[in-house]
């Protein structure tokens, strides 16, 4: 790990494990670029807390959300003179219509210490794809038609095949959850992105 930390953690770093890919994209204070953010502070420590709890929730971006914000405010405690700073960092997790194909694939990651230079750290979070199954990529096109997992009852269907679409549902790194959660800002270009799809 010694080795790790020694590494340049410029923008444009990227690490990858078996089942995604992190990369820093920039550091910021007061909205501006930041060169001792960017390139005077190692952020491999953060990347690997980053690592570790992708790969403990893969499927669910809340369950990231929670145990990264409690996993990082517990690192920044530790480090050296930080327990005298009365800080908390918040994380966000945000779908980006700038992001490609496969949609939901990939999200923005954003660090906030709120600090009297409002710093922050932006990072993008990709899953690969992987091998799957023809039940897998059927649950996830039925799952990316319909409005609601309720709405799977209606569909009159097996438990067993009920399971599988319940299953596909909880994936967050797909396109139905991308739609749903893309930012704001991109809402409308998304909508208008769907409208033109349809026949």
């Amino acid at each position: 790990m010694a080795a790790l930390n020694k590494i340049e953690t410029v923008p444009g770093f990227t690490l990858q494990s078996k089942n995604f890919m992190v990369r820093f994209i920039a550091g910021l204070q007061n909205k501006q670029v930041s060169k001792s953010v960017q390139e005077e502070t190692n952020w491999m420590d953060v990347i690997i807390i980053i690592f570790k709890n992708l790969e403990k929730f893969p499927m669910a971006v809340d369950k990231l959300h929670h145990f990264l914000t409690k996993d990082l405010n517990s690192w920044f405690k530790a480090l050296e003179g930080a327990q005298h700073i009365d800080l908390k960092l918040s994380v966000k997790i945000e779908e980006k219509v700038f992001f490609i194909q496969p949609y939901g694939s990939k999200k923005s990651f954003k660090i906030s210490f709120h600090d009297n230079l409002n710093t922050e750290i932006i990072f993008h979070i990709k899953k690969k794809n992987s091998m799957k199954s023809l039940k897998d990529l059927g649950a996830e096109a039925v799952m990316d038609s319909l409005k609601n997992d309720e709405s799977i009852i209606k569909l009159g269907i097996p438990g067993t095949l009920t399971r599988d679409l319940l299953r596909a549902s909880m994936n967050d790194w797909s396109p139905k959850y991308y739609r749903s959660h893309v930012c704001n800002c991109c809402n409308k270009r998304v909508r208008e992105e769907t409208e033109n799809r349809k026949p």
